[in-house]
Order: structure tokens, then C-alpha cells, then sequence
């Protein structure tokens, strides 16, 4: 299988739609609710941030940087904290299982 990587490296990160924008149009104001002990993200906002990162090359390297690191603040890879909740666990069970395999090789 070879060697096992986090896929969270940053170098994708220098070629998102994102780097351009104001970080609060990613990260807009949160709703009274709480994720993972931070406030979520209001859905006015998650639209507005989505217009930005849905057409972006790199999407899914972002998602997947924002589950390695169990992110449930702002908007990543076009996806709202409470999508990112609901994928988190089997990521985080795919990865491990993954993670194991390179061990083995």
C-alpha cells in the first residue's frame, strides 16, 4: 500500500478560491448552537461561503484537511460543520484502518 500520509498537508492550501477572500465570508458568524465546543456556523453564511468554495479545484483536499483535523468551525471544502460532524466518524475509522495497513507493509 506504502506509506501512509495525512492527507491534511497544507501545500494544496496555496491554491484555493479562498486565499483571496476575507476569512469571515468563511468563518461568518455562528448561530446560538454549538459544535465540538465552538458556535456553528449561521446557514446564511455557510451559503455565501459555499459560493466561494464550490466551483474550487481543490475541494476535496480541504474537506479532507478539515476532517484529519475534526474541524467543526467555518466552512471547508463546501461543506457546513454539521456535514463535517455526521462524516467524522467513519473518516476517522477509514483513516485509522488505513493507517494500520501502512504499518503492516
Amino acid at each position: 500500500m506504502g506509506k501512509w500520509a495525512p492527507v491534511s498537508d497544507s501545500f494544496w492550501a496555496d491554491n484555493a478560491r479562498c486565499r483571496a477572500v476575507d476569512p469571515k465570508r468563511m468563518f461568518p458568524e455562528g448561530s446560538p448552537g454549538r459544535l465540538g465546543g465552538r458556535p456553528t456556523v449561521a446557514k446564511k453564511g455557510t451559503t455565501v461561503a459555499r459560493t466561494v468554495c464550490g466551483p474550487c479545484k481543490i475541494q476535496a483536499q480541504c474537506l479532507a484537511a478539515a476532517l484529519d483535523r475534526g474541524d467543526t468551525h467555518g466552512v471547508w471544502g463546501a461543506t457546513a460543520p454539521e456535514a463535517r460532524r455526521k462524516m467524522y466518524a467513519p473518516w476517522k475509522r477509514v483513516r485509522e484502518e488505513r493507517r494500520k495497513a501502512a504499518l503492516k507493509d
